[in-house]
């Protein structure tokens, strides 16, 4: 798995050496008498995680695949490497209700990624990038309007229409139709428009329900985070609840799930750009390990809990 070091066509895969990131992945047997026992080590591995998303966004594709293809697909792979950073940093600095936030982007980054490599040999990174131009369609629209309305063009709308030009034509959709610009949804087939869909299709359905949508009661402000989370439990002599503005503690199930699935589409992005080289081979079994770890380490808190009973 060469590194862009050279042109492409000029090298082979395993005549460069690959050197990956030292592990020094905690005992699983150790003895942990507390979540914050188990939050230390989990998090510890976490910064695994983010050097392999580094990683792995680096690696030059051995497979034949277009590079607008590929730039969806390696953009995913940064917003997956920011995300994930910054979900960390927000449950060791104990911000839980925020990290839920990043929560929700940070799955469905995860379903897309998926979805995108599943579908790979088809054109839905062409429908995913027309569908991201709505917004700058609608703003060039509204821009048009006020010029026309006043006869007149502001240097900022001038400076404006410039920008969304340059978007489009970056895209690649310089003479799309106007109607197909107003289309904010993507997917091959209709019940893939929305994420649930699109989690289905890739096998994903489980973490859409009990991470998308779970961490969406912290995006809207539903009564159920208002409840848990905003307010104090018990009522006071007057009968009101109290506002409670100290942050809710994170649980080590925040890092163990997203974690592991996180890696899986690490694992999933490798097989559909590389072939079954000996460094593609090393970095999969590099990735495997960190994420049997997470396994085993949900299986020891999970048994600590039901002993804790």
């Amino acid at each position: 798995m060469p590194w862009p070091t050279k042109n492409r066509n000029e090298i082979k895969d395993d005549t460069i050496p690959l050197e990956l990131p030292h592990l020094d992945l905690p005992t699983i047997d150790k003895v942990r008498k507390s979540n914050d026992d188990f939050m230390t080590d989990l998090i510890q591995v976490t910064n695994d995680i983010r050097k392999a998303i580094i990683l792995v966004s680096g690696v030059i594709p051995q497979k034949n695949i277009e590079l607008e293809k590929l730039d969806v697909l390696r953009g995913h792979l940064v917003r997956l490497y920011k995300l994930y950073d910054s979900y960390i940093f927000l449950i060791v600095e104990r911000r839980t209700e925020i990290a839920f936030i990043i929560l929700r982007a940070l799955t469905e980054t995860i379903i897309n990624l998926h979805y995108l490599l599943k579908h790979i040999d088809t054109y839905v990174h062409r429908k995913y990038k027309r569908a991201s131009l709505a917004y700058e369609n609608r703003l060039e629209e509204n821009i048009l309007k006020n010029i026309l309305k006043r006869k007149e063009k502001l240097p900022i709308e001038e400076r404006m229409l410039k920008s969304i030009a340059s978007t489009f034509s970056r895209s690649g959709f310089d003479n799309l139709e106007k109607e197909e610009l107003k289309k904010t949804q993507w997917g091959l087939e209709k019940q893939h428009l929305e994420i649930s869909g699109k989690a289905g299709d890739v096998g994903l359905y489980p973490i859409y329900e009990n991470m998308f949508m779970t961490s969406s009661h912290f995006v809207h402000g539903s009564w159920h985070e208002l409840d848990f989370h905003h307010l104090e439990r018990e009522r006071d002599s007057r009968g009101t609840r109290a506002p409670q503005i100290r942050y809710t503690n994170p649980k080590p199930q925040l890092l163990e799930a997203v974690s592991i699935f996180t890696l899986e589409a690490l694992q999933k992005y490798l097989l559909v750009i590389t072939e079954n080289s000996g460094q593609a081979e090393e970095v999969k079994k590099y990735l495997d390990t960190i994420a049997k770890w997470f396994f085993d380490m949900s299986y020891r808190h999970e048994e600590y809990l039901s002993n804790k009973q």
